[in-house]
Parts: structure tokens; C-alpha cells; sequence
């Protein structure tokens, strides 16, 4: 449709123009027009209900948002106020710059509410912070301060103390004061009471109470070192104080040390003070006079405690000394006493006075040692009527007979002990008994053939060459002549024969029981072998080491004569001996050696008793046995009144035993065997062992093969006593 110019198309009411303007009508009691308002009105309440709840949203979460960060700079800032408030204006700040300005008033307010309130927290725990702070410093500051002060001032030399405590204590004991005061004048009320600080006039009391305290004990502790020093040295002999004297003690029982006098002095003089403290105003100014009795009971009772304490110190020092010295002491002692006793040393009565003196010794111990003195030289001198090795010493009369010096007089020896007792006795030497006698009258001859005293001998022996050392063969002539093996070499025997077989795997001590046995074989050779014993072995081991001689003389021998030969060793090496040997006859049976001969001995049992000996009757049966060219293997005709039968085994009763030819060749035959027998455990337990065949093999071995080892033993006895010059072919 066309517009037509001037015509108007929309009209505005007046209604219409009021309704813009606000302007409600009155019900006119048109429904359409109610209807409307009443929608309107509606929809305008959900939306303020809608906007009530975004308000409180927002609040909500900012308060949230807010109170965490405000408490994160708190606790970062708990002791930090302004640390706090510079984060905290920071903050609130940018919240309002940030928050819709419908909000920014309110949440300036909220904000700075929170803020003041946690701030006003960090400020109240600053504040008493700060009080404990300053609490604790000015406590250990007076602590560290007073306990330097007092340690300072009781080391120092007492008569230092005075012009000490006026040029810088006491100075520095002012100041702490005021400091002392002014804290607690600051502090609040409960803080004081938790802390039980002392009002700071009872503060002062207190801490000149410590310095009188320390005056005493520097008083004290310059007596008591005083009095140690003193004590010192009657312990070391030296001027300890450097005032020119050497103090020494009187030795009467009973004798109190300086320092415990010095202790008894103070006691004294503690109980002087308590009466009246004056009685210090000598020392100096320094003195606090005006303290009350009970404040005095409790300096002394400090005092002699502190006193009690340094001369326990000093006590222990001294007594570690008093030990160090007694050590010394008792070695010097010692040293003498065997000095003396010693056949070796002559010192007369003036010369032995000296060293005694020297050694400050006791009266005991000077009665003791002098004793000894007297005693061995009266031995000593009785002791040359038996044997003295000066050839120009004279003859001496005996029951009718002159009698040599330097002669060996075995009968005298008893005498000479009998009549050195009574000498003895007649000097008050009772103590003394024959065999003691005796033994130093042995030392006194072993001194003079020797010229050394026991401890300095030396004792060996070559078994090859059948020579011993020169203080060896010295008192094996000795015992010959005398019929007495000396004390020195049977305690050198006697020792050395229960160390070395503790322990055979050593060579060291296989060594030692070969010359043990090879000593002991030469002294046994000598006129008086029947009477010679060595004291410390018994018989049965001295017979077990008389036969230990003769079997490894037969397997050294053997060795020898192949080593000249150029046939190879024996069967049986010379270390292997010896330890099988002495395994096979000791009292402890669980040797490898004894398991291997009662296994072997079990077997025989079970194959047959006669085994053993049929095989040996046999094999030597079969051969033809030289000894010394007389063949004894067969009936070869009668021997001569000068051919003899030399056994395999030297038994005496044979020696000279005539036989006639059938009798001969039987005797040969059993003594073979006999012979075998007693040899066949030495090379028995060394087939099986140079074999490796343990003792679990030899009990699964067979009877062939136990005929076989034995025929394979014979054959290595046969070889070895071919080489001796016994022959088998």
C-alpha cells in the first residue's frame, strides 16, 4: 500500500504515553489489562530474588577468597607486623579495585575488618615474643657472663684477686645489673611469674653471693695446690715449686699428706667465717662482709666441697703417680734381688748399701735383698769344695784327703750343702732347704764352667753331626762328673719338649724333639745314665724319647746312606716321621695316624690274627738275610766261638748268646718278625698316608689288598735296611 503524504498510520494514546512515563492506570475492569499487570509484578520479584542470590554468591566466595589469603600472610608474618600489614594494604587493594562497584565499599569494609583483626594477633604475639626473646638473651648472657667471671676468677693467683675483681668484674657486674632491672621493670606481670624471676634487688643479692663464693674457692685451691706441689716432690725427687728444696716425708706410718693438711687448715678457717667474716678483711677489700649466717653456712658447705673435690683430684694424680713409682720401684727391687742372686755378682756390703740407697728402699726390702746377698755368697763359697775351674786354686783337706779345687768331687756335694745350712743358721738364715741349697750350688759350677749366669746359656744340638753347643757339652761334662744334669738345661729340655708337641704340624717343633732327644740320648750315654733324670719329664716320656732316638737315628741313618749312594731317599721323609711317630704314641688318639692303625688292626682281625705274621714268616723265610756277611737265612754250617748273632733289635741278653745252626736259623726268624712288628707302624701309617688312602678306604679295602700293602711295607723296610747293611736278595 502506498503512502499517502499527511496520512497518519500509528496514534499514540495518552494512556499509552502514561504507562511509559510510570504512570498506573486504575483498574478499569478490563481482564486483558489486568491480567498484564499482574505478570509484570511477578516477573519483578524473581528477578530480585534472582539478583539477592548473585549478591550473596559473590560475598560468600569473596570472603572465602579473602580470609585464606589474609591467613596465609599471617601465618608468614606471625612475628612481622609490618611484614604483614604491607601484604595485607597490597591485597585489599586490588580486592576493591577488582570488586563491581555496587561492592567496592562493602568489600573495603570486609576486608579491612579481617585485616585488622589478624593483624592485631601478629601484633600481640610480637609483643610477647619479644618478651620471651629478651628474657632467654638476658638469661644467658648473665649465665655466660658470670660462670667466665667466677671460672676466671678461681684460677687466677689469689693474691691477683682483688686488683682483678675492681679493674673488670665488678665494673661489668654494674652494668649487668641495670640491664638486669630493666628487663624486668618491661616485662608483664605473668611472664615474670612464669619465668620465677628474681626481683632485681634478690638478683644482686644472689650474684654477689657467687663472687663471694668464688674468692673462697680461689683461696682454697691456692692452699691445696700449694700442698701438692709440696707432695709432689717427695714422689719424684724434683724441686717442683722452685723454691730450692726438695721436699721428702718421713715415712712414719700414719703421716698425713700436705694436702690433707692443707684441707684441715681450711676446715679450720671455714669455721672461723662462720662466726665472722671479717676475718677475711686481710685478703682485701673485696670481702662481703654483711652476708647473713644461713647465707654463710652455705658458702662454707660449698667451699669445702669445692676443696674435698680438688684434693680428690689431686689424690688420684698422686696415686697414679704413688703406682707409677711403686712399678718402677718394684722393678728396680726386683732387678736387684735377681742381681744378687745371681752366682755371677760379687757386690760387697758398702756396694749393695749404695744401690739400696739409691733405690730409697724400704727396711724390708733392704733385709730382704741383703739377706740374699749374704746367703748366696756362703753358698758360693761352699760350692767351690765341689767344684771350682781355676786350675790355680788350692787344694783343701778333707777327712784326711787333699782334695783339688778344680776337680770334680761328687762326694763332697752332699757335705757341702749340710755344712752350708749350718753356716746358714749361724747367720739367721733359716729359709733355706737342702734342694734349694743344692740347686744355687749348681748355678754357682755352671757360672764357673761357663761364665754365664742360667738365664744366658744357650742350648743347641746337630743331629748330624752328633755335636751340641758349647754350654750344652759344657754341662753334659758336668753331669757326667757329677751325676746331676743341671736345672738350666732340664728346664730348657723340659719346656721346650711340652711346647713342640703341642702343635707337630710346625716344623719348628719337629725340629726341637729331634734335638731334644738327640741331648738327652748323649746324657744318657754318659757313666752315670742309670742316675741321670730331668727333672720336669717323666720316666715314661724319657723312655719314649730314648726310643724316638733310636727309630729316627735308623731313618736318619737310612736317609744318609742312599743320600751317599745316590739311591733316592728313604721311604719315610724326616718330617713325616716325626709327626707320625709321635701321633702313633701320644695319649690322644684321634690322630689321623692311630685311625689308621686301629682300622688296620680291625681288618687283620677280620681277615686273621696269624695274617700278619705268616706274610713277614714268609717273605723273610724266602730271602736270604746277610748280617755282617754271616748269612743267617739258611743252615749253612756252625758259627765260630767268635761270630755272634747281632738281632735287628739290640737286645743285650743276646749279645753273646751261642746258638747252634737250627736254633740260629729260627732265633733269626722270629727276631725278623719281632723286628718287622715293631718298625711296621712307622711305615704302615706312611704307605697309606703318602698313598691318600683315608681311613673310609682302608675300611673297604679286600683282603687281597690288604695282603698287598703289607707285602708292599716289607719291601720298603727291606730296601731301607739294605741300606743300613742288613741284606736281602
Amino acid at each position: 500500500m502506498a503512502l499517502t503524504t499527511g496520512k497518519r498510520t500509528t496514534t499514540v494514546t495518552p494512556s499509552a504515553t502514561a504507562s511509559r512515563m510510570g504512570i498506573v492506570p486504575a483498574y478499569g475492569g478490563d481482564p486483558i489489562t489486568a491480567g498484564a499487570s499482574a505478570l509484570g509484578e511477578a516477573l519483578s520479584e524473581e528477578v530480585k530474588r534472582a539478583a539477592v542470590l548473585e549478591e550473596e554468591k559473590w560475598k560468600a566466595k569473596f570472603s572465602i577468597d579473602t580470609y585464606k589469603a589474609l591467613n596465609e600472610f599471617a601465618l608468614k608474618n606471625k612475628n612481622n607486623p609490618n611484614g604483614f600489614t604491607t601484604s595485607t594494604d597490597a591485597y585489599v587493594d586490588e580486592l576493591v579495585a577488582n570488586a563491581p562497584n555496587k561492592y567496592k565499599g562493602w568489600s573495603k569494609q570486609y576486608a579491612g575488618m579481617m585485616a585488622a583483626r589478624l593483624g592485631q594477633g601478629i601484633i600481640n604475639n610480637h609483643y610477647i615474643n619479644n618478651q620471651h626473646e629478651a628474657i632467654n638473651l638476658n638469661m644467658e648472657d648473665g649465665a655466660m657472663w658470670l660462670s667466665n667471671a667466677v671460672n676466671h676468677l678461681e684460677n687466677i693467683n689469689y693474691a691477683e684477686w682483688d686488683q682483678k675483681m675492681f679493674d673488670s668484674h665488678l665494673a661489668e657486674f654494674s652494668e649487668k645489673y641495670v640491664s638486669y632491672e630493666n628487663m624486668y621493670n618491661s616485662l608483664d606481670p605473668e611472664l615474670r611469674r612464669s619465668y620465677s624471676l628474681l626481683e632485681p634487688e634478690v638478683w644482686k643479692r644472689k650474684h654477689q653471693l657467687a663472687f663471694e663464693q668464688a674468692r673462697l674457692n680461689s683461696k682454697h685451691k691456692a692452699l691445696i695446690e700449694s700442698a701438692a706441689l709440696i707432695d709432689k716432690e717427695a714422689l719424684t725427687g724434683k724441686d717442683e715449686n722452685g723454691d730450692g728444696v726438695i721436699y721428702k716425708s718421713t715415712g712414719v706410718e700414719g703421716e698425713l699428706s700436705n694436702v690433707q693438711i692443707a684441707l684441715n687448715t681450711i676446715t679450720s678457717n671455714m669455721d672461723k667465717y662462720i662466726n665472722n667474716p671479717k676475718v677475711d678483711d686481710l685478703d682485701g677489700f673485696s670481702t662481703l662482709g654483711d652476708t647473713l649466717t644461713e647465707e654463710r653456712e652455705l658458702l662454707k658447705n660449698n667451699s669445702l666441697k669445692f676443696a674435698n673435690d680438688l684434693k680428690q683430684n689431686y689424690d688420684i694424680q698422686q696415686n697414679k703417680l704413688k703406682s707409677m713409682n711403686e712399678v718402677e720401684y718394684n722393678r728396680n727391687i726386683d732387678f736387684l734381688f735377681n742381681n744378687v742372686s745371681q752366682p755371677g755378682t760379687n757386690l760387697t756390703d758398702q756396694e749393695l748399701n749404695n744401690q739400696l740407697n739409691a733405690l730409697n728402699a724400704t727396711t724390708a726390702d733392704r733385709e730382704k735383698i741383703t739377706k740374699q746377698n749374704k746367703a748366696k755368697n756362703i753358698i758360693g763359697k761352699f760350692s767351690t769344695l765341689t767344684y771350682n775351674s781355676n786350675p790355680d786354686a788350692q787344694t783343701y783337706s778333707y777327712n784326711g784327703e787333699q782334695l783339688n779345687f778344680n776337680a770334680f768331687n761328687s762326694n763332697l756335694f752332699h757335705d757341702s750343702i749340710t755344712q752350708t745350712l749350718t753356716v746358714l743358721a749361724a747367720e739367721g738364715i733359716t729359709d733355706y732347704t737342702y734342694d734349694d741349697i743344692k740347686s744355687q750350688i749348681i748355678d754357682h759350677h755352671v757360672f764357673s764352667l761357663t761364665g754365664k749366669n742360667p738365664q744366658e746359656l744357650t742350648f743347641s744340638y746337630d743331629f748330624a753331626s752328633g755335636q751340641g753347643s758349647e754350654d750344652f757339652n759344657l754341662l753334659k761334662n758336668y753331669a757326667v762328673n757329677m751325676g746331676i744334669v743341671p736345672k738350666p738345661l732340664t728346664t730348657f729340655i723340659n719346656q721346650n719338649y711340652s711346647e713342640a708337641r703341642l702343635n707337630l704340624n710346625i716344623k719348628e717343633n719337629r725340629d726341637v724333639l729331634v734335638e731334644i732327644a738327640g741331648m738327652l740320648n748323649v746324657l744318657q750315654e754318659t757313666p752315670y745314665a742309670k742316675a741321670l733324670g730331668i727333672d720336669g719329664i717323666t720316666a715314661e716320656d724319657q723312655i719314649l724319647l730314648t726310643q724316638f732316638y733310636k727309630d729316627y737315628r735308623r731313618n736318619f741313618d737310612v736317609n744318609a746312606k742312599r743320600s751317599e749312594g745316590m739311591q733316592g731317599s728313604s721311604f719315610i721323609q724326616e718330617n713325616d716321621f716325626v709327626k707320625n711317630w709321635f701321633e702313633i704314641r701320644n695319649e690322644y688318639q684321634g690322630d689321623k695316624s692311630d685311625k689308621i692303625l686301629t682300622l688296620f688292626g680291625n681288618r687283620i682281625n677280620e681277615i686273621g690274627d696269624d695274617v700278619l705274621d705268616n706274610i713277614l714268616t714268609d717273605t723273610i723265610d724266602k730271602s736270604s738275610l746277610y748280617i755282617f756277611g754271616v748269612n743267617f737265612g739258611n743252615i749253612a754250617g756252625p758259627l765260630t766261638s767268635e761270630e755272634t748273632v747281632k738281632p735287628l733289635i739290640d737286645v743285650p741278653i743276646l749279645r753273646w748268646f751261642k746258638v747252634n745252626d737250627t736254633e740260629r736259623a729260627d732265633l733269626n726268624l722270629q727276631l725278623g718278625v719281632q723286628r718287622f712288628k715293631e718298625v711296621l707302624p712307622d711305615y704302615l701309617v706312611n704307605y697309606y698316608k703318602a698313598n691318600n688312602i683315608s681311613e673310609r678306604d682302608l675300611a673297604l679295602r679286600t683282603t687281597r689288598e690288604i695282603e698287598d700293602d703289607i707285602g708292599q711295607i716289607i719291601q720298603y723296610v727291606f730296601s731301607d735296611l739294605n741300606s743300613l747293611g742288613y741284606g736281602f736278595e
